[in-house]
């Protein structure tokens, strides 16, 4: 199994109502990669997404600054030879 995070931080005024944003993000990165079986190799590979966590500082948040994470896990399953 192996995992990543893949990570989206954006900025705007300060005041701004990223939720919207982020939700058609994790949106668009789940169809994506969710339940995908990837390649056509001996062996099989399938995806799995759900959120991560992102923590950012007040002085970041203060700024405007607002951040988003999804974890993309993959499992290889080997062939097993006879």
């Amino acid at each position: 199994m192996y995992g990543v995070m893949l990570t989206r931080v954006f900025g705007g005024s300060g005041q701004g109502d990223y939720h919207q944003d982020q939700s058609a993000w994790r949106q668009k990165v789940r169809s994506h990669f969710h339940r995908q079986l990837l390649g056509n190799i001996d062996n099989e590979i399938i995806t799995k997404v759900s959120p991560g966590r992102i923590n950012l500082t007040k002085q970041w948040r203060d700024w405007g600054i607002d951040g988003n994470t999804m974890e993309i896990w993959t499992w290889v399953r080997e062939g097993r030879d006879s």
